[in-house]
């Protein structure tokens, strides 16, 4: 068929407005209400049965960068033969979210290029010293600050330390840490908001974007992330007049003890959506990250990754969405939203005042209690977990990290804690396992 023909095709078919698509599904529905049709989200943006082309406007459009980085975490120092073991499976970052101190063997300087280190924990001096040893450092300055309710050491101190840490070594960056919010229950709007404004106060400290990181997670609503990255993306590049470098992880908020192959098939959406959206560097977790250290596990997280990129050539069409009515307007109106969050904080004085007075807290929790209420009764599902439940399963002896750390030590305000919904249903399971 010539090009000619196949365009005369259309002229068959008349153009037919959104009003009268409307009215055909009202019609079909024969008296039921069409809001039955109409499903909400925690964002307050309703998805409607159809989109138009009539309200169509493609304004998110994001450079070509189909091709993404590959990257693995360790909570601890790790031995050589670990980090070879997952280089030859696919990851081409390390990364290490750990308090490094004075422990890190020589051995690891063999790594340099593969290594980045997310230092925790209030000392500066090892941070400083893994920039003289050429180790590329990725300090999440706030992100502590909002994880702990305490500065490195005080406002002051922390800012100079790290403007010197910026100009001296030009391996080091300002990680924005905006998916602990989402692990601690805030939606995609305040995730999107929270790292604008952390992004805000850095550029107020006259650190330029480009040494800039910005950190977020993503959940198992496929299309909504990646709308929601999409109007990240839009609105930094008007915040900053330049691209983000987007570094996607899975939120640990719907990760569970129970069932945990589950976990296998949420960061099997959740990876698409961040190569879908644009993500520049992908970290993903393996399905027993709450409860194991396992070889194997961590071979399939990154085989989730080699598949999309590989075999589902998903990294090798940029912008695939371009064009798609539900998820231009989900993402402009999702970009509204943002910056009109964005906005109040930079009116109440921006992310650090927002924390101090526990506005940002008090949002989170109010959006996580109503996730938290939705899964209690049904509404969210989490299979294995809330719905399709097995009676003979056996919930794997955690890890630390599952469960809300208890805090001793004082703090400035009250810190931002990730928790995930099915911690309430795991922990009475365990106590009649272990009594």
């Amino acid at each position: 068929m010539s090009k000619e023909t196949y365009e005369k095709l259309f002229d068959l078919f008349p153009p037919v407005d959104a009003l009268r698509w409307k009215q055909k599904i009202q019609a079909d529905l024969k008296g039921a209400d069409y809001a039955t049709l109409i499903t909400p989200t925690p964002e307050g943006i309703d998805i409607r049965p159809f989109y138009h082309r009539d309200e169509f406007r493609a304004t998110h459009k994001h450079p070509a960068t189909p091709a993404f980085r590959i990257g693995t975490r360790f909570d601890r120092i790790p031995e050589a033969r670990e980090i070879r073991f997952r280089q030859q499976h696919g990851a081409e970052n390390i990364h290490l979210f750990t308090a490094p101190a004075d422990r890190i063997p020589a051995e690891l300087n063999d790594f340099r290029d593969a290594l980045i280190w997310h230092p925790r924990g209030r000392n500066w001096e090892p941070v400083f010293d893994l920039a003289e040893r050429g180790f590329r450092v990725r300090l999440s300055l706030l992100g502590n600050l909002t994880r702990t309710g305490n500065w490195r050491i005080n406002q002051k101190t922390d800012r100079e330390n790290l403007l010197r840490l910026l100009e001296k070594h030009g391996n080091a960056a300002a990680e924005i840490d905006a998916a602990h919010l989402a692990d601690a229950g805030a939606d995609m709007v305040q995730q999107s908001a929270y790292a604008l404004a952390q992004a805000a106060w850095f550029a107020e400290q006259g650190i330029p974007a480009g040494r800039l990181y910005p950190c977020l997670a993503v959940g198992t609503r496929y299309l909504g992330e990646i709308a929601k990255l999409r109007a990240f993306r839009y609105l930094w590049n008007q915040l900053f007049d330049r691209q983000p470098e987007i570094c996607i992880r899975p939120t640990l908020r719907n990760k569970t003890l129970r069932d945990p192959y589950m976990n296998m098939l949420r960061t099997g959406f959740e990876m698409m959506a961040a190569v879908m959206g644009g993500a520049d560097e992908i970290i993903n977790l393996p399905y027993d990250y709450l409860f194991a250290r396992n070889d194997d596990s961590q071979r399939l997280a990154l085989n989730q990754l080699l598949l999309l990129r590989h075999e589902s050539s998903f990294a090798k069409h940029a912008d695939a969405y371009h064009g798609s009515y539900f998820l231009e307007k989900t993402a402009e109106r999702l970009s509204r939203k943002t910056a009109d969050l964005f906005r109040q904080i930079q009116a109440a004085g921006g992310y650090v005042q927002h924390l101090r007075k526990g506005i940002l807290q008090r949002k989170i929790d109010q959006a996580a209690a109503k996730e938290q209420a939705a899964y209690d009764d049904g509404r969210r599902v989490l299979i294995g977990s809330n719905k399709y439940l097995r009676d003979d399963e056996t919930v794997p002896q955690p890890l630390a990290r599952a469960f809300v750390p208890r805090r001793k030590e004082k703090t400035l305000w009250r810190p931002v804690i990730a928790r995930r919904l099915a911690e309430a249903d795991e922990r009475e399971i365990l106590k009649n396992q272990h009594p």
